[in-house]
């Protein structure tokens, strides 16, 4: 049960017994609060109208003003990409200025990404280790460090320090080296669940 608490009514200013949330003394003056309005100036044509209170910081007295402060004069634009000039209303002028979706697509690529940060997808753990192995492959030429497999399809980047050990190195280059998932499985040898899903990947990989 809710504690009843001693206020003042919003809407008759008289004394009452009731929750903390509460505003107001009864169901009348609540509906009376409802119903109050107050007159406000349109900021698009400047001519005054009325709204109830709790809408007292609407901005224009109709859609058709609203939609005519919000259109504006079309000038010449350069693409962020293609530094192709095209038209487009002063008001959605941005930082970023794109003629089309596959412009905006060439662009935010890579370091230009909203994801990107030390040339890792930091916002997601998964794309981050997924990028970190990329790079950890290409550095060791897609070739098993231990036995010298060269089969793309079944190598894989292995921390060095198991990162749930050391997470501050789990994205770190030295830590990580390629290996084949025969390879890559002797290295987890007494880690049961690293080994169960690296034998299930050497399962699918026999199967193609």
């Amino acid at each position: 049960m809710y504690k009843a608490v001693e206020k003042i009514c919003e809407q008759c200013n008289k004394s009452y017994l009731g929750a903390k949330g509460r505003k107001y003394c009864g169901y009348d003056c609540a509906k009376a609060a409802r119903r109050k309005r107050v007159n406000i100036t349109c900021q698009h044509c400047n001519k005054e109208f009325e709204v109830q209170e709790w809408n007292k910081d609407a901005k224009f007295c109709s859609h058709d003003c609203k939609s005519k402060s919000q259109s504006s004069e079309e000038i010449d634009t350069s693409c962020n990409n293609c530094q192709k000039l095209f038209k487009r209303k002063e008001h959605k002028i941005g930082k970023n200025n794109f003629c089309s979706k596959s412009c905006a697509d060439q662009f935010n690529r890579g370091s230009n990404h909203y994801e990107w940060k030390e040339h890792l997808h930091d916002k997601n753990l998964k794309l981050a280790l997924k990028q970190w192995a990329v790079k950890i492959k290409e550095r060791d030429g897609y070739t098993c460090q231990l036995c010298g497999e060269t089969d793309r399809t079944i190598l894989e980047a292995h921390h060095m320090k198991h990162r749930s050990k050391f997470p501050e190195l789990q994205f770190d280059f030295n830590n990580g080296i390629t290996l084949c998932l025969k390879c890559h499985a002797l290295q987890h040898i007494d880690d049961p669940k690293s080994l169960r899903l690296i034998t299930c990947k050497m399962a699918k990989a026999r199967k193609k």
